[in-house]
């Protein structure tokens, strides 16, 4: 599905800070599900839209429709995979769960009749303050928790645990990025709910101090509202 951008979509993305690859006037801008949502200070490199959190950005299309969190950073290449087939039928084939060969059949004057299956393996969620490397493939279905990584070239086919580092064919867990207890903590204070410019008394560079500042300075934090936009709304604007 397809939307063409007019002068109120262009200043929309412009007063949103939400960075669209080509955005001027007169540009097609892609998208998977008209449900899919917006948060402000959002980054398409291209012109593919979907689901993604304030401060994420992405090198990749994905073609699907893909849940993204907040501080997400996406490299090129990314696909998700293809429909489900079903290995226990006889043939694989679509064939025997596909309707167009039904009329395929029809057109010979002939009846074939076959078994609808549900072919979706669901949709991929990726958490916040995700990090995956470039050509990439996800099952659908897979989540992939807050802080994960995701080496380059790995074919994720089940869910990734928070902060885990995972690489391979079949992506498995490298090791964590943090020692248990971290991550532990880091899964509570959540910091990803807050906006980088309120945090900037914290050490980024080290785990242990950037905690203990945190606990300190909580109270005085306060949660980023990011105004949150769907895409249907954005097909509103282009007409």
């Amino acid at each position: 599905m397809r939307i063409k951008i007019n002068k109120k979509l262009h200043d929309f993305f412009n007063e949103n800070r939400i960075a669209i690859g080509n955005s001027n006037i007169g540009e097609t801008i892609s998208f998977a599900d008209e449900n899919d949502s917006i948060e402000q200070f959002s980054d398409f490199k291209f012109n593919m839209l979907y689901t993604s959190g304030a401060f994420s950005y992405s090198f990749s299309t994905f073609g699907k429709s893909i849940s993204v969190g907040r501080y997400c950073s996406m490299g090129g290449g990314i696909k998700l995979m293809g429909n489900r087939h079903e290995p226990s039928f006889v043939t694989t084939h679509p064939v025997v769960t596909d309707q167009d060969w039904v009329y395929l059949a029809q057109g010979f004057g002939k009846v074939w009749k076959n078994t609808l299956i549900n072919k979706d393996y669901g949709k991929v969620v990726i958490g916040n303050d995700v990090w995956i490397g470039d050509d990439v493939i996800i099952k659908g279905g897979c989540k992939i928790g807050d802080g994960a990584i995701v080496a380059a070239g790995s074919i994720v086919t089940k869910d990734v645990p928070p902060y885990a580092i995972v690489g391979g064919n079949p992506a498995k867990i490298i090791r964590l990025r943090f020692r248990e207890d971290i991550v532990e903590k880091l899964m509570e204070i959540r910091w990803w709910r807050f906006p980088f410019w309120d945090l900037n008394e914290l050490n980024w560079t080290n785990i242990e101090d950037f905690i203990h500042k945190f606990y300190e300075i909580q109270h005085g934090l306060h949660e980023f509202k990011a105004k949150r936009f769907f895409v249907r709304e954005l097909i509103e604007l282009s007409k």
